[in-house]
């Protein structure tokens, strides 16, 4: 009787403790710390940044598109990964030991839409927005049906994929590979459709079908080395997948995604995955009337027993009630203490702030890798994607520092003298003097009586009258754009 005594003393101190290590799972902002799975995207390196947390991956495994990675040097900032590993009690750091990259699309742009939004890669619809990281071009309308993409994100309650970056390839030998749900099975002709392609799999090899054959309503995963023709294609490589990492009970879960059912703001799903909010749900961003279908958002849970998420954080990025928007400017204040920056002086000075989540790129002409809050400078222009936090503040979901745009301005005068060996004139004299150079970009136009064309910087004289359109260069210099000789002063 003893014995069981001690035992029993023994199971009650270990609930206990059990119980204070979920406590202290438990960070102050609601997350949950622990062994789990994140699925989002790369938002920096230094180590490799998802959901907010900082993933310590010297230990990790890289894998990337089913091939094994030495490095994180593998992956880009914006694709959206799977990483399994343990997240510190203070919810923001974590230690990685598994990393995987598997894109969502690589083939032919099919359409690409002029709103600058949207297109087709191999009729599979695919919709940008503001967060999505280009790789290899500025933006969608600068893509053609001459080009081949590699396409990571998640797929919306439309079947869009909302991609989280886009990189046009460059290198042949790339196969051509679709994600999608079997629509349309002929099994005579062994062809299934998947959004607006059709899939010969007769010579395919097939992995994990049931009964070795597909099926309407499958996730799949087509590969082939072959182009395709029109819009088939012929398939190497047949695989039935999930859109969704699987759970087992107890997982915890951190998903950025967005949501695929919407029945209420207690009982939804994203990214296929069901979920349910309860009133201990806390709401980092955003509030829970901010839930709508599509909506993009990072949630944090547990898998419960019957597979459902139980939330226990939620942050809504955007939505059908939340926007975001661009606000761009150079840097005037930087506050490390709180994580703050202004763009902008006087009136028009907004303040910022960026958290563990926020993205960082940097494309002026000397990037620094990986780009953050501690590489900023005053001075330094940036465009900030932003949203109103639940404490009014404007919070940073991407910052892109850039070259400055180009200060232009419009200079009328008399010429005062011309410069054939520096390719330059001065414009007014004294202070108000103007030196302009020229190059072979520099548009000329005579609209004098006795008019030259084609007029050059030869064609110049003192005293001539120009008026001249100029943009300011790195170095503080003036440079012609557009340069036209009016009818007052002396003609050559």
């Amino acid at each position: 009787m003893k014995s069981i005594q001690i035992t029993l003393a023994a199971l009650l101190l270990l609930l206990v403790a059990a119980c204070n290590a979920t406590k202290l799972a438990q960070n102050e902002n609601g997350g949950i710390g622990g062994t789990g799975i994140s699925t989002g995207r790369i938002s920096n390196f230094g180590s490799i940044f998802v959901n907010g947390v900082e993933y310590d991956v010297d230990s990790a495994d890289f894998t990337r598109n089913d091939l094994l990675e030495s490095n994180q040097q593998s992956y880009r900032i914006g694709e959206y990964v799977v990483v399994e590993g343990d997240v510190n009690p203070d919810g923001v750091t974590g230690k990685a030991s598994k990393v995987n990259f598997s894109r969502s699309l690589q083939g032919n742009v099919t359409t690409v839409s002029s709103d600058g939004t949207t297109l087709a890669v191999m009729g599979q619809p695919v919709r940008s927005n503001v967060l999505t990281v280009f790789y290899g071009f500025n933006n969608i309308r600068d893509l053609t049906t001459t080009d081949k993409v590699e396409v990571s994100g998640v797929q919306n309650a439309l079947g869009e994929w909302i991609a989280t970056s886009i990189r046009k390839l460059t290198q042949s030998g790339e196969d051509w590979e679709v994600k999608g749900t079997i629509q349309h099975l002929d099994s005579s002709n062994q062809t299934f459709a998947a959004g607006g392609l059709t899939v010969a799999y007769g010579n395919a090899a097939l992995h994990d079908l049931p009964n070795d054959r597909p099926e309407v309503g499958q996730f799949i995963r087509a590969r082939s080395q072959q182009a395709l023709a029109g819009m088939r294609m012929d398939a190497s490589e047949v695989r039935l997948t999930s859109p969704t990492p699987t759970l087992s009970v107890g997982t915890k879960i951190r998903l950025e995604g967005v949501i695929t059912r919407f029945t209420t703001s207690t009982n939804f799903a994203v990214n296929g995955l069901d979920a349910i909010t309860t009133s201990g749900t806390r709401f980092g961003e955003g509030t829970a009337n901010d839930l709508s279908l599509n909506a993009l958002l990072e949630m944090e849970g547990t898998v419960a027993a019957d597979g459902v998420i139980m939330a226990n954080n939620v942050k809504v990025k955007e939505s059908a009630s939340i926007s975001i928007s661009l606000i761009q400017g150079a840097v005037s204040d930087i506050d490390s203490s709180t994580q703050q920056l202004t763009l902008g002086e006087g009136t028009t000075a907004t303040i910022i702030v960026v958290d563990s989540a926020t993205l960082w790129e940097d494309k002026t002409d000397i990037p620094v890798s990986p780009m953050n809050f501690n590489a900023l400078n005053n001075g330094n222009y940036l465009q900030a994607q932003v949203k109103r936090g639940n404490d009014g503040q404007w919070l940073a979901l991407r910052v892109t520092r850039t070259e400055p745009p180009p200060v232009t301005n419009t200079f009328s005068g008399l010429v005062n003298s011309v410069e054939l060996t520096s390719q330059q004139f001065i414009i007014g004299e004294g202070t108000t003097a103007t030196t302009l150079l020229v190059d072979a970009a520099t548009t000329w136009l005579d609209s004098t009586a006795l008019a030259i064309s084609p007029m050059s910087l030869n064609h110049l004289n003192t005293g001539n009258s120009l008026t001249v359109q100029a943009q300011q260069r790195s170095d503080g210099k003036w440079l012609a754009l557009n340069v036209t000789r009016t009818n007052i002063g002396t003609p050559p």
